[in-house]
């Protein structure tokens, strides 16, 4: 039986800039759902080329984890200074940062890191911790996205800026579908559903033999198949307002051009899916939504 999941969002938190950035789009997100809010960040030791069986000064060890509990502080009060009213717990561990992460989203409502930094995302956000976070981490987890030459806050979203989730008929995207509108109730702001399809395939062979298909017909079908979908859920939540969009297109691509017309304040997916989203988080589609969405990126997971 699972556990139950605990009213507690989860941030990575390392020092950095980007890593700050996060830790406010999550402080943000606690006082919405009146959740706490945890800080966790991981600390190693520099060993240098001590050989096995070498001796670490134990003062090594005091200072790694000294610079730890500093970071850990200074987030925590940059994020009081913004959400004064927040319950704020920390962590930190002599371990892998993916693993105290990974571990550190088991049974949460969300787990936030930033798109790159130092020590707990250290690495940039392809192939790397973000990354290995959104693909496996245990809980619905959120990756803001900053500029790794410029990663000061992007200016405010609107307050009524919605919440964008794309969805194709999977289970996985039930899953998102649901979470999105739960964070558009919660925020108060409607909900955008986006189908979308590729017409890569209809445009022939280096587009010398275009095949003859009736595309608006097409979006027709797509649309209905995106209302059928729809349909149950607006029934539950009846106070989002949702708008259903159909955009043609390879589906991360057809997302963030999508998303930067609209901006909103959330882009919701599921973690895979079948049609438009198969193989999502599997390959190119995932590094595409995470490293140019504007918008932060929700992955949910079953």
């Amino acid at each position: 039986m699972n556990a139950p999941v605990k009213n507690v969002i989860v941030v990575g938190i390392d020092g950095s800039e980007s890593a700050l950035v996060a830790a406010r789009w999550a402080a943000h997100e606690a006082h919405l759902r009146r959740a706490e809010l945890h800080l966790e960040t991981a600390y190693s030791v520099p060993t240098g080329y001590a050989g096995p069986g070498a001796m670490i000064p134990p003062d090594l060890y005091d200072a790694a984890r000294d610079n730890a509990r500093l970071v850990l502080d200074q987030a925590r009060v940059a994020v009081l200074a913004d959400e004064p009213d927040l319950v704020i717990t920390t962590r930190s561990s002599m371990q892998s940062p993916y693993v105290a992460l990974r571990d550190a989203s088991t049974d949460v409502a969300l787990t936030v890191v930033g798109s790159h930094g130092m020590g707990v995302v250290s690495e940039t956000l392809l192939g790397s911790i973000a990354m290995r976070i959104a693909t496996h981490g245990r809980s619905p987890v959120v990756v803001v996205r900053t500029d790794r030459h410029d990663p000061r806050p992007a200016a405010p979203v609107a307050p009524d800026a919605p919440v964008m989730v794309g969805i194709d008929g999977s289970g996985e995207s039930e899953v998102a579908l649901a979470f999105a509108l739960d964070e558009a109730s919660t925020r108060g702001v409607a909900l955008l559903a986006v189908r979308t399809w590729d017409q890569a395939p209809f445009d022939g062979f280096l587009r010398v033999y275009p095949l003859e298909i009736d595309r608006s017909l097409i979006d027709a079908q797509e649309r209905k198949l995106l209302d059928d979908q729809i349909q149950p859920w607006a029934d539950k939540y009846p106070q989002v307002q949702i708008t259903a969009l159909v955009r043609r297109g390879h589906p991360a691509g057809a997302l963030i051009r999508c998303a930067t017309e609209l901006k909103p304040a959330l882009l919701v997916v599921g973690s895979r899916g079948r049609g438009g989203f198969k193989g999502l988080l599997l390959g190119s589609t995932s590094h595409e939504l995470i490293a140019y969405s504007g918008s932060p990126v929700a992955v949910v997971r079953t």
